[in-house]
């Protein structure tokens, strides 16, 4: 058995309708998926910004007294390493010698 597939302009218009009503759909998924993140995110965002409950309604002067720890013998101050420049900050490039010759010098 034989069968013949002709490009009709009926069978491209299916196509092309097919294709678009693909990427729309797709398109509106995408939508609603984003919808539902973005609520996830600012559901926890708001409960990070939000005060505790607990820490909100009781007042601070009735936390009981913590005892003070001893206090801690002096120690001399130890020189700090040397760090990095912080971002931001200008850092001059090592100086080259214009001198130096790669391979044999004639």
């Amino acid at each position: 058995m034989d069968y013949r597939f002709n490009m009709t302009p009926r069978l491209i218009a299916i196509a092309v309708i097919g294709f678009i009503s693909l990427m729309a759909l797709l398109f509106a998924l995408g939508f609603q998926l984003g919808l539902q993140w973005g609520a996830d995110e600012a559901r926890l965002q708001k409960a990070a910004i939000a005060p505790h409950p607990y820490n909100a309604a009781a007042p601070m002067t009735a936390m009981p007294a913590v005892p003070s720890a001893p206090a801690m013998p002096a120690v001399p101050a130890m020189p700090a390493a040397p760090t990095l420049p912080s971002v931001g900050v200008a850092v001059s490039p090592p100086v080259v010698n214009p001198t130096v010759t790669i391979g044999r010098s004639n």
